[in-house]
């Protein structure tokens, strides 16, 4: 974030210099960044409810088509 750019070379290497390095991970970095800098931890809590939630709502929307409620309720 400091640099506005993702990175290319492994910033931690072990036994080489220079690895290169692909980061397919930094959107969600990004996103748990900007969270944590708006809300510091409580926030961080607050959004990996929600998104726990949204899951959840997401999974209960498609699978009621296809599981009987009684099955899916409990």
């Amino acid at each position: 974030m400091e640099h506005r750019a993702v990175p290319s070379i492994d910033p931690f290497p072990f036994l080489t210099g220079e690895t290169p390095w692909v980061f397919t991970q930094w959107l969600g970095s990004c996103i748990y960044f900007f969270v944590f800098s708006l809300g510091g931890e409580w926030g961080l809590i607050i959004f990996r409810d929600f998104l726990f939630l949204l899951i959840i709502g997401i999974f209960f929307y498609y699978a009621r088509k296809k599981i009987p409620f009684s099955l899916l309720a409990p």
